[in-house]
């Protein structure tokens, strides 16, 4: 989430609530800066409760959200003690790394192993690759700060993943219908 889609007046604690509740997966990218990210004060951010990342795992994780760690950057997986206890589960998780020189690869992985939660076995039957896709009836925003870096899709066309110089990485997933 980007605090500049929450409108103004909205909580942002439930605004991020929301959002996640309403996930299937949440990727929880961590970088080798990560658990050691402070704010302007100097204070480790993830020790702050109104922190938007911290809330975003934390909601996810209270909630049962299927969450994956992706590791980036040679980051390796956190030790349970050097995380705050609402997020203590986190380094029971099993984590992906996607490094740079196997982007690909590690991307397909990542995709593959996403597949089975947004889309049950049985829907594929139902998929054809010639449809075109439809005319969309509500269309969510969702922005990278800066250029789009790369791009992969998943090997069936449901998913689209896609990195940021701004070293956030989206996954999209496509919706086909046929046009009438």
């Amino acid at each position: 989430m980007d605090v500049d889609t929450i409108a103004p007046g909205l909580d942002f604690a439930e605004v991020i609530a929301q959002a996640v509740s309403t996930c299937e997966v949440l990727l929880a990218v961590i970088g080798p800066g990560w658990l050691d990210a402070s704010d302007e004060d100097g204070r480790r951010r993830l020790e702050d409760p109104d922190d938007m990342v911290r809330l975003e795992i934390a909601t996810a994780l209270a909630r049962g959200i299927r969450m994956i760690p992706i590791l980036v950057e040679g980051a390796q997986m956190l030790g349970r003690q050097q995380l705050p206890e609402d997020l203590v589960k986190l380094a029971r998780l099993y984590a992906l790394n996607v490094r740079h020189e196997g982007f690909r690869a590690d991307a397909d992985r990542l995709l593959t192993a996403m597949e089975p939660i947004l889309r049950p076995p049985a829907a594929a039957a139902d998929i054809d690759p010639t449809d075109k896709l439809a005319e969309p009836s509500a269309i969510q925003v969702l922005r990278q700060n800066k250029a789009v870096d790369c791009v992969a899709f998943s090997p069936d066309g449901r998913l689209l993943a896609t990195t940021s110089e701004d070293k956030t990485a989206r996954v999209w997933v496509l919706v086909r219908e046929p046009l009438s």
